[in-house]
Formats: structure tokens, C-alpha cells, sequence
């Protein structure tokens, strides 16, 4: 089989979408250098056959998320790629529509824009450093803000996605039980990771959510009663990272100042592009998958009222079966 051959030529890109996160998305890909921009399909704006028709290379999907995967397939129909925003899909079978309308590898992108924060960089590097792997091992992650929402929206798929993307980076491994309970402040999720193959590897996670808190972003791990990392940001303070040496005395952990994280996102989508570097684009859309299942064992939950749900593991995508002989 021959390799992916690079593109040479700008990439032309459009979005779907014109809310604040697509207005946000469109200023920062049109000013891209390398990138042939097309403009955006909205409604009373703009019909995304109209858009579709510029023969774009990647289409941007900023719709709201219940429409993502509808979307996803059109657009994949017609052009080479998609990045979808967070979450790509609601279910596994809004999951298993864009993957078969894929069809190849290399076509699906998923933000994943968290992941390009310094403190959360500085976070995962501690996180992998740590290794939790016993059965004492807890992570507390919080995702606050003050400001309250427009109304219908869904705590679960606007704010878990981040905090998945960091879990399942770090883990690599699917949650078992999913856990979603909806208090006066907001929701609490918690993800039970149990030991496989006679290793003590069981993880516990927490996630509080909440649009009636002070704002703040952050996470916690404890191993037992012994707290070994801390990183987070509050209100408009600056982030800070934190890791405890054997001596159980707090050290900072320097945090590297960095471009607006959009743009590293941009820029990494960008060259993986041009590359064809296919492994990367499903190394990331790998945990993209992961967070769609979890999500949708989460909604599961809050809807049986807290009810523990297995996660079920979203099958392979088609390009990874065995033809049928």
C-alpha cells in the first residue's frame, strides 16, 4: 500500500456553523497561513450545499452537537475532511454515522483544544510522571462557570468533554461504570475504572460540574489520603500546577508560556494535514471515540436517575474490520 501523499497546495477550509464558537473557529483558520478560506454555512446566511460546493479539503463543524453527526456526513460526502467540535457525537450510533460516511482513515478530527492549556500540558506530564495505578488512585476534576446558560442546555455535553479528553488521554484504557447525579449547583460525574488481568490498576474519577459556582478549572489526584498533584485555575487568577516530592512538601511545576490554544490546535490539525499523517489523526480521534461512549453512559445515568451504567465500547470503526472472504 502506498503512503498518504502530502498536499502541497493551501488547504481550502469553510465552517458549518456561525454561533460564537464558529465566529471564534472562522477568525482564527481564515488568518491561518497555507489555508485557501471559504467562508461559512449558517442559517439565513449561507446553505452548506453552498459551502460544500468550494470543493473544501476540511470543513469545520461548530453546529450545535445534537446535529454533529447529521452534518459530519454531508460533509464528508463532499470533501476530504472533517473537525468536529466537542463532542463529535451524542451516542455510539451517532458515532458508528460518521465513521462509516468516513470510510477511510485520516478523515474525522476531533478538538480537542483543552489538551493545548499549559497547566493541563503540565498536569498530563505530572499525571504520566505519578503513574496512579493503584487502587487507591482518585481524580477530582472540577469545570465551573458563574455565568448561567441558555436555557435547554445540557451541563453533561457542554462542559464533561474537556475533562474526558484528559482521562482517556491518560488512561487509554474505557471507564467500566458511569455514574451522572444532578445537585442543587449542578452535576457530579464519576467514572470507576476496574483492575484487569490481576493488576491493581482501578482508577476512580469525579467530575463536578456547575454553572452556579465561582468559576474554576482544575484537577486533583490523590493516591489514598495522600494528595499528589494539584493544577487548576480560579476566576481570573493565573494557573498553577503543583506536585508533591517525597517529603510531602508542595513544588511548583513551571508552566511554559504558550500561544492561544486554539491556535497550537489549529496548527497541529494543519500540519497533520498536510503530512497525511493519518496515525496521528486516529491516535486523537482514538480518544475522541472513548469520550463518545462515556458521554452517552453519563446521560444514561442522569436520565435513571443516577443510576450506575456499564460503557459500552464503541465497535471498531469500518476501516479496521477484515473484509468478509
Amino acid at each position: 500500500m502506498q503512503p498518504p501523499t502530502p498536499l502541497r497546495r493551501p488547504l481550502r477550509v469553510g465552517v458549518v456553523g456561525q454561533g460564537p464558537w464558529g465566529q471564534r473557529l472562522a477568525a482564527r483558520w481564515a488568518a491561518a497561513p497555507g489555508v485557501d478560506w471559504r467562508g461559512a454555512a449558517a442559517p439565513g446566511q449561507r446553505t452548506l450545499e453552498a459551502l460544500l460546493d468550494e470543493g473544501l479539503d476540511l470543513a469545520l463543524i461548530a453546529t450545535e452537537p445534537a446535529r454533529h453527526a447529521t452534518v459530519a456526513a454531508r460533509c464528508l460526502a463532499a470533501c476530504g475532511a472533517v473537525f468536529i467540535e466537542k463532542p463529535p457525537a451524542l451516542d455510539l450510533d451517532e458515532l458508528a454515522l460518521i465513521e462509516a460516511a468516513a470510510g477511510r482513515p485520516g478523515r474525522l478530527i476531533g478538538s480537542s483544544v483543552w489538551m493545548a492549556v499549559p497547566w493541563v500540558q503540565a498536569a498530563q506530564r505530572a499525571l504520566c510522571a505519578a503513574a496512579p495505578t493503584t487502587a487507591q488512585a482518585r481524580l477530582e476534576l472540577w469545570r465551573h462557570n458563574p455565568v448561567a446558560p441558555p436555557s435547554g442546555i445540557d451541563e453533561l455535553v457542554d462542559l464533561v468533554p474537556h475533562d474526558l479528553l484528559l482521562l482517556h488521554s491518560h488512561t487509554r484504557r474505557l471507564a467500566d461504570l458511569a455514574q451522572a447525579t444532578r445537585g442543587p449547583s449542578g452535576v457530579e460525574a464519576q467514572l470507576w475504572w476496574a483492575a484487569r488481568h490481576g493488576q491493581d490498576d482501578a482508577l476512580h474519577a469525579v467530575i463536578d460540574l456547575s454553572w452556579a459556582k465561582p468559576r474554576a478549572r482544575g484537577l486533583r489526584l490523590a493516591l489514598g489520603s495522600h494528595a499528589q498533584l494539584w493544577a487548576g485555575e480560579a476566576g481570573h487568577q493565573p494557573a498553577e500546577a503543583w506536585v508533591l516530592d517525597a517529603n510531602d512538601v508542595a513544588q511548583p511545576i513551571p508552566l511554559a508560556p504558550s500561544p492561544e490554544p486554539l491556535l497550537t490546535e489549529r496548527d497541529l490539525v494543519l500540519d497533520a494535514l498536510r503530512r497525511a499523517d493519518h496515525a496521528q489523526l486516529e491516535a486523537a480521534w482514538a480518544h475522541q471515540r472513548r469520550g463518545v461512549a462515556t458521554l452517552a453512559a453519563l446521560r444514561s445515568s442522569l436520565a435513571e436517575n443516577g443510576a450506575r451504567i456499564p460503557i459500552q465500547a464503541p465497535p471498531a470503526p469500518p476501516w479496521t474490520t477484515p473484509p468478509r472472504t
